[in-house]
């Protein structure tokens, strides 16, 4: 986001998002839609992987994988195989 000129939080700082209910809920009230809302409280990438009060808004699933497929250890090497039919 930010290499593309968009803001996104630091998530580590006392700066970062949160989603206040009550704000959200009162600027609903006022007839703002729920993109402006949202937009007022956090910032784009925590609309999209969440936040303090705003739960991330896509499930990752990778359907067809076996423990096998993956190399483990918490080194570079470590991850998804290229393919299978590389060396375990």
């Amino acid at each position: 986001m930010r290499g593309l000129g968009g803001y996104a939080c630091d998530p580590t700082s006392d700066k970062r998002c949160e989603l206040k209910k009550d704000q959200f809920d009162n600027a609903i009230e006022k007839g703002k839609s729920v993109q402006t809302a949202l937009d007022e409280q956090i910032c784009p990438v925590c609309q999209l992987f969440g936040c303090t009060g705003w739960k991330k808004r896509f499930k990752l699933e990778i359907l067809g994988l076996k423990s096998s497929d993956f190399r483990k250890g918490r080194t570079q090497e470590s991850g998804l195989r290229k393919n299978k039919n590389e060396e375990k």
